[in-house]
């Protein structure tokens, strides 16, 4: 009986069934239903072997670097970890059986009728005892029968020898494939991975990445200097600006260089990480922050960067600047690592030190060493020359900021925002500086409200706006009024609009 059905009702089946698949280029009118279920099949397959190697590859990449060729392993290892690893859970990944059988018993009653004679159609999914693929009889081997008519039917019809030497092949072929690519061997994939390497080249050296970089590290490193003379401790106000700097600008300005230096010179990216609060490499920066993207010109603050190595097999920390200076042709670790030094010891590892008695030393940065190492040293770093600000470009920067920030500040609710993107419009309006960091509400604050061009009475309303926002109490009217100030192209006409409040 089981014969019988096998061969007068297959090939009607996989003419109805088979369509959809068809379509898509991997059937054929003179196949059997088998063919369905095999391409279901091998579709899972695939990507369990994908999913297999990619476990492999992070494993092996976690482990290999460059310099240390013994780390990594061949193509024949990874292929047969990769094999002894499927083998283990191919059976998981096929298609249940009670699956394939619950959808022919829909399309022939009379069958469902043979087998509902025999015992009842195990539910969906089940795959236990009999309801399995694969069964063996007391002897241990392998055989066809068990759970009645319609399972014998299925494994006897579909899960035949044939079968799965295709199915095998199949996923050796793309076993084979995946490799290819990871090797860069396939030449579509290098041709795919020098379009991207282009694209990614041509987005830093647009003028929007590297040369807005340059400009606003010029425009903010003025900031200290600046504002210090407006206070009677110049010296200390100097060099809290200065560090906020160094923290701020200065560190991002070092990672997006050294990010790309990394790229260009094919660095494995588990070696460094740059982000002061996790070792995760992918959760160092979000998309707007990669070193190829385009420099955010109205942003409030930078994210704090840290540069650290990933630790070593064994555990051991690892130098970052040394491990650049290593893995980084001739001058171009050495100059990166200096970069670092000079932004300050708060934001690489290995920059503060304890003392016998618990004190922590800070190698202290420096600004002007700083600008002056990047300007003589972009081009041997990245082999691009530093951009250096002249007039044109200031004005035309300084334009582009006002127009986003103010549109920023017309969109802000939130005090906070409304109160520092303020101050940062202000700042540039009466003092002609670009300011941002953490500072906007400090030092920055203190030296634009003692600023004669502001009058008495706005600068007396700007201190209340702060006074009320640290109690968390600020009103309406007066957020409003702050707001409308930012906005305004002429703040002397702000003044007149204070004694109507």
């Amino acid at each position: 009986l089981v014969d019988a059905y096998a061969i007068d009702h297959a090939k009607q089946t996989m003419n109805t069934s088979m369509a959809s698949t068809r379509e898509k280029g991997y059937g054929s009118d003179s196949e059997q239903l088998a063919r369905k279920t095999k391409n279901k099949l091998k579709k899972s397959s695939r990507s369990s072997v994908r999913e297999v190697v990619k476990a492999v590859d992070d494993d092996q990449e976690k482990k290999a670097t460059k310099r240390s060729k013994k780390r990594s392993k061949s193509k024949k290892a990874i292929s047969l970890e990769v094999e002894n690893e499927w083998s283990s859970i191919q059976a998981s990944n096929l298609v249940p059986l009670t699956t394939v059988a619950i959808r022919i018993a829909e399309e022939y009653p009379d069958l469902k009728d043979i087998q509902e004679s025999h015992g009842a159609i195990a539910e969906n999914n089940s795959n236990v005892g009999a309801f399995q693929w694969t069964v063996h009889n007391q002897d241990g081997d392998e055989t066809n029968e068990g759970g009645g008519p319609l399972y014998e039917f299925c494994r006897n019809a579909l899960y035949t020898s044939n079968f799965k030497e295709k199915c095998s092949n199949a996923n050796q072929a793309e076993l084979d494939k995946i490799m290819k690519a990871k090797k860069g061997s396939s030449v579509g994939f290098r041709k795919q991975g020098a379009t991207q390497i282009r694209s990614i080249e041509s987005s830093f050296e647009d003028k929007s990445c590297f040369a807005a970089a340059c400009y606003l590290v010029q425009m903010l490193a003025k900031v200290p200097q600046s504002l210090s003379n407006d206070y009677a401790d110049n010296d200390g106000i100097a060099s809290i600006l200065e560090r906020d700097f160094l923290n701020g600008c200065g560190s991002n300005f070092a990672k997006r260089i050294t990010q790309y230096c990394l790229f260009k010179h094919e660095v494995e990216d588990e070696i460094f990480h740059f982000d002061a609060t996790t070792s995760n490499v992918q959760s160092d920066s979000d998309e707007s922050d990669l070193f190829y993207m385009p420099v955010d010109i109205a942003r409030r603050s930078f994210r704090k960067t840290y540069l650290s190595c990933a630790p070593t097999d064994d555990k051991q920390i690892q130098d970052p600047l040394a491990m650049l200076r290593d893995v980084l042709p001739g001058n171009v670790g050495v100059s990166l690592a200096r970069m670092w030094i000079l932004t300050g010891g708060e934001n690489y590892d290995g920059g503060t030190k304890q003392t016998g008695n618990g004190t922590e030393l800070i190698r202290s940065g420096n600004v002007a060493a700083f600008l002056a190492h990047v300007e003589e040293s972009c081009l041997s770093m990245c082999g691009i020359p530093f951009k250096l600000l002249d007039k044109k470009s200031e004005k035309s920067l300084m334009f582009a900021r006002r127009k986003e920030i103010t549109g920023l500040l017309e969109e802000a609710s939130n005090p906070m925002d409304v109160l520092e993107l303020t101050v940062m419009l202000l700042s540039q309006k009466i003092k002609g500086l670009l300011v941002c960091g953490n500072t906007l509400t400090g030092p920055i604050f203190s030296a634009l409200v003692a600023d004669k061009k502001i009058p008495e009475a706005l600068t007396n309303k700007l201190l209340e706006a702060v006074s009320t926002l640290q109690q968390g109490d600020i009103t309406e009217d007066l957020l409003g009024y702050i707001k409308s100030v930012g906005l305004s192209k002429d703040i002397t006409k702000e003044h007149n609009l204070i004694l109507n409040l």
